[in-house]
């Protein structure tokens, strides 16, 4: 079973590896990656003729250069001696939570993408690109990100079971 949150809540436990100038380093280099990566697969599947995924892509890669996102993980890493990782996870949990605590539903479905943009900056930090191949078979899992399924969907899975359809 797949679970969202686990590479996240792994990187909360995450000591720096260096001052504070050196986090924050870190941590635009893998914003720089992660960008860089959903560019592409933008463009790729624009290419195979799918616009909508590609627009998921496009979104997430725009969302890696907001002030909005980063400038609370540069303060988190700054103010409190956070590693990137730690800092990462600590931001999106917060965006995560004000999105789901709101009463618009369109922030609500955008909760599972700000999970997905944490986790890609987790797994950039730590040199892991992307998840294990998935074609061929079943995914089950509580949910999963806009990314994840687009994935899935592009990369032979079977099926895919989901508790839900998005944070609950």
């Amino acid at each position: 079973m797949v679970d969202s949150r686990l590479l996240l809540q792994a990187a909360l436990a995450l000591g720096p590896l260096f001052p504070p100038e050196g986090e924050i380093e870190r941590l635009n280099s893998a914003r720089s990656r992660a960008a860089a990566q959903l560019e592409s697969m933008g463009r790729q599947l624009d290419v195979l003729g799918r616009s909508d995924d590609a627009a998921i892509f496009e979104a997430h890669a725009h969302l890696m250069n907001d002030p909005g996102l980063l400038g609370p993980m540069e303060a988190a890493i700054q103010a409190e001696g956070l590693s990137a990782e730690a800092a990462v996870a600590k931001v999106t949990f917060e965006i995560e939570d004000q999105f789901l605590g709101s009463t618009s539903s369109m922030l609500h479905d955008k909760a599972m993408d700000v999970i997905d943009i944490g986790q890609r900056l987790v797994r950039c930090l730590r040199g892991s690109d992307e998840v294990a191949a998935v074609e061929g078979k079943v995914i089950i899992a509580e949910s999963l990100t806009p990314s994840e399924l687009v994935r899935a969907v592009h990369h032979g899975v079977v099926a895919v079971v989901t508790e839900n359809c998005g944070p609950k």
